[in-house]
């Protein structure tokens, strides 16, 4: 799935490549331009964001005339990043001896006095070199990026050449190929670190870990509603992802955010008596004299209560009540195994569904970029909920599960009745067997989509009572029947909705004991009756 990916990706950025293309040509008369896709989807996924057209105007040097070296150079604060792209499958021997040459030329001059600029290489170039070179501009840190398709071990000669790279000072080389690049954009963006003052918590129970002076399993504090609601804000300003791990994201709740809004306004110094706390999870938990230092902190239980006092007190954080108030938290070093454990264990205030447990998995992240990527932004594959922006079509990962049981597996009855398990991985369950189907018709998933999304709009225009009724206990199958014929037409619509009207009517008048409930998800004489039909 993973070239899948990368190439939906790259076609996804064409559109941004070709006014690129066309900026440089005005500038410079001339630019290939062939690699902007790809640069583009490794940029993005490096940084964790998609770039503009201005961002990536002061990144791009590759083109006509770059002199074989940098295709894009990033500035940071304390240091510049290099990237080196090439379309091959492999490092070269003559490609890294180039690049190193090159760096040494243009980079790592002997001296600043044994810099000559020699102007081989584009204006782009020339620009970022004479801000690297700037007195004003030192940084101290060069990260440098090689980006193949794929990387082999490297022979000795090949290693010896990035020795020698390596040897230049403040110098890091990383090697990105495509399937880092895809691995890159499932890794979510987490805060690499929350300092919690000793002075501002009550340090109820922490536990040690053995042979280790300062760092814990798990602490147990009281924090002030304050400082957890500030790390929110800082989560949003850096935007970076405080639910990252959580299994559901928070929800606009009217009854609970007025609900905890009075517990905190009422129960202020004995909020932690009425709340059942917080859970957080880290990679790391460590202290020094006056602070516990957690390391990419997660909130997976109490999203709600964060997300809806957030909404309340945004604007007005150091509020007194905020900062009297306090809430219990488990604050714990946990690896992805025990943080899946802990969210499936913790939610507890809202019953937690199998489907829930496979939001995070790295197969459901794939399959958010190939949907959004592949139908050019027009879908979002929504496995947690969330704001969806405007004109951008959103469509729950549990619906496309069951779209895709239905029209792809051929078990329009099955999908409706016993969605669950869908979700299963055990031998009853189907997730692995869906997920494979998936993989081995990812050319078809748009067009399900289309299918999936224009029935659903069809049901909604419905005005009929009954008819909407009726409808919506043969969705799936209707689904299935367009995906069959490859039709969006409403003629098609209306067609197998009169064929299974015709089976209800039939079936319900052999044995009056039926209903339309009972057909469409008990039996898969529905489907079979209507695929002949529809084959005919």
């Amino acid at each position: 799935m993973n070239k899948e990916i990368l190439n939906s990706l790259n076609v996804f950025n064409n559109e941004q490549s070709k006014r690129l293309i066309a900026f440089f040509k005005k500038i410079h008369g001339k630019c290939d331009g062939r690699q902007y896709p790809q640069i583009i989807t490794c940029l993005n996924a490096v940084y964790k964001k998609e770039h503009t057209d201005k961002e990536l105007e002061g990144i791009i040097t590759d083109g006509d005339g770059d002199g074989g070296f940098a295709d894009a150079i990033v500035f940071q604060k304390d240091s510049f990043d290099i990237f080196d792209f090439k379309e091959s499958s492999n490092l070269g021997l003559r490609d890294i001896q180039k690049f190193r040459e090159r760096l040494n030329a243009l980079i790592f001059p002997p001296s600043p006095e044994e810099f000559v600029y020699d102007g081989t290489d584009c204006f782009r170039i020339k620009k970022h070199l004479e801000k690297i070179h700037s007195p004003k501009n030192k940084r101290s840190k060069c990260n440098i990026f090689i980006i193949r398709e794929k990387f082999s071990t490297f022979s000795e000669p090949i290693n010896k050449e990035i020795t020698k790279i390596k040897n230049n000072p403040g110098v890091e080389i990383f090697f990105i190929d495509n399937e880092k690049i895809v691995n890159l954009l499932l890794e979510q963006d987490f805060l690499k670190k929350w300092l919690i003052k000793k002075s501002n918590i009550d340090i109820l129970s922490n536990k040690k870990v053995l042979n280790s002076v300062n760092e814990y399993e798990f602490l147990i504090l009281k924090i002030s509603l304050s400082d957890l609601l500030k790390l929110y804000k800082d989560h949003i300003d850096r935007k970076k992802d405080l639910f990252g791990q959580n299994i559901r994201l928070p929800k606009r709740a009217e009854k609970f955010s007025s609900g905890i809004s009075k517990t905190v306004r009422e129960k202020t110094e004995n909020f932690f008596l009425f709340h059942n706390g917080i859970t957080i999870t880290a990679n790391g938990i460590s202290a020094n004299a006056t602070c516990f230092i957690t390391s990419e902190p997660q909130v997976v239980n109490g999203a709600q209560t964060l997300g809806n006092l957030y909404e309340k007190y945004n604007h007005d954080l150091n509020n007194k009540q905020l900062k009297k108030a306090k809430v219990l938290c488990k604050i714990i070093k946990a690896d992805q195994d025990l943080t899946d454990l802990i969210c499936e264990t913790s939610n507890t205030q809202k019953a937690v569904k199998v489907e829930d447990l496979r939001t995070n998995d790295s197969f459901q992240k794939k399959l958010e970029i190939y949907i959004k990527s592949e139908s050019k932004g027009k879908y979002k594959y929504e496995r947690k909920g969330g704001k969806t922006e405007k004109n951008i079509v959103s469509i729950k990962y549990v619906k496309f599960f069951q779209w895709t049981y239905s029209a792809l597996l051929f078990e329009p009855a099955k999908a409706k009745n016993a969605k669950q398990r869908l979700f299963e991985k055990d031998d009853r369950g189907e997730y692995e067997k869906i997920k494979t189907t998936i993989t081995e018709n990812l050319s078809k998933i748009i067009f399900l989509c289309d299918v999936g999304i224009f029935v659903e709009n069809r049901i909604k225009e419905e005005k009929e009572k009954d008819k909407k009724g009726f409808l919506r206990n043969i969705d799936l199958h209707i689904i299935a029947g367009l995906f069959l014929l490859k039709s969006l037409e409403i003629k098609d619509f209306n067609n197998i909705y009169k064929l299974l009207k015709n089976y209800s009517n039939e079936t319900i008048k052999k044995d009056k004991n039926l209903n339309n409930n009972k057909i469409f998800t008990k039996s898969i004489g529905a489907w079979k009756y209507l695929e002949s039909k529809l084959k005919n």
